[in-house]
């Protein structure tokens, strides 16, 4: 089983390579034998390195999805706390308004309340003034009537 890396390329490629890469600075000349025989010892070789190979992609993996399992966990109390932060805002604002639009209400309802009670003072201040004007004429008519009678009485009173 191969895994493949970043760039599509097995572990064993890009070992291969990174030694590649350490050993090409340097100037040096290694004499060096090889005794290949194909009667299965490379086979052990392989398996070991498939082996590696395995073990290294089940490490990943498991490290990835515990990763990612950390993240949905980070993640969901995340927004839980956000969902809970929204939430406390909301009524807040829900709070807010209700207080406004009662506060809007008693002074709507203050202001019918002042009207009528100007309305219902300016009638009777109508009635009031429409009956001192009744008592005044009252008066003058009894004023009148009185000098007449006075005068009367005084003409009675001299002849």
């Amino acid at each position: 089983m191969k895994t493949k890396g970043k760039e599509g390329r097995s572990l064993l490629d890009v070992m291969i390579d990174y030694v590649w890469s350490l050993l090409e600075g340097r100037n040096l000349k290694v004499n060096a034998g090889c005794q290949t025989d194909f009667d299965g010892s490379n086979l052990n070789l392989e398996q070991k390195l498939k082996k590696v190979e395995y073990e290294y992609h089940t490490k990943f993996e498991d490290n990835m999805s515990e990763k990612s399992l950390q993240f949905d966990e980070k993640f969901l109390r995340l927004k839980r706390e956000y969902e809970a932060k929204m939430k406390t805002e909301l009524e807040a604002e829900i709070s807010r308004i209700r207080d406004f639009e009662i506060a809007a209400l008693k002074i709507e309802e203050a202001e019918k309340y002042r009207l009528k009670m100007e309305a219902y003072r300016e009638e009777l201040e109508k009635m009031y003034l429409d009956k001192v004007n009744k008592l005044r004429e009252r008066e003058r008519d009894t004023i009148e009537r009185c000098k007449q009678q006075i005068k009367v009485n005084n003409k009675f009173s001299e002849a």
